[in-house]
């Protein structure tokens, strides 16, 4: 853990792993452990590993260690709901929609995780719960009387 949250480093492999225990100020000896030299090492020891990090990661701020391993080791802060939204890479890159809703003046919701060229993608809310209950049984063959008697039981 690191302030304010959880920094997530991906050190799988040798190269990461010399560039990680060497930004921890470790000689090449030290990270040559054979208690963490292997991605199966590192997790069969993973209590003892997790507890060595705990206590030299807590030293520094999530930013410092962004910031210390930017461009050696691959890290990422774990980010909240509200710090992840608030983000610049998602916040100025387009990936927050502001859509109408018919009930809230200022509803956003997350953009599709992919672009379909030459197509737009659909923005609009999700349909209040059961606007759209009627049309689909019908579409499925339900009659009239089929779909009272559903909503008269409680079934819809």
């Amino acid at each position: 853990m690191t302030e304010p949250n959880f920094v997530m480093l991906y050190v799988e492999n040798v190269p990461a792993s010399a560039a990680f225990y060497t930004g921890l100020g470790h000689t090449q000896e030290s990270y040559a452990d054979p208690n963490f030299r292997t991605f199966k090492d590192r997790l069969a020891n993973r209590e003892r590993l997790t507890a060595l990090l705990d206590e030299v990661l807590s030293a520094r701020t999530t930013a410092a260690w962004l910031e210390h391993f930017a461009g050696r080791v691959p890290a990422a802060p774990v980010n909240d709901i509200a710090s992840a939204l608030d983000n610049p890479f998602v916040r100025d890159g387009g990936r927050i929609w502001n859509i109408s809703h018919p009930d809230r003046a200022d509803f956003k919701m997350v953009a599709a995780p992919f672009d379909c060229p030459g197509e737009a993608l659909p923005r609009n809310p999700a349909p209040a719960l059961g606007r759209d209950t009627e049309r689909l049984l019908a579409e499925c063959g339900l009659s009239q009387e089929h779909v009272a008697a559903l909503r008269q039981r409680g079934v819809i």
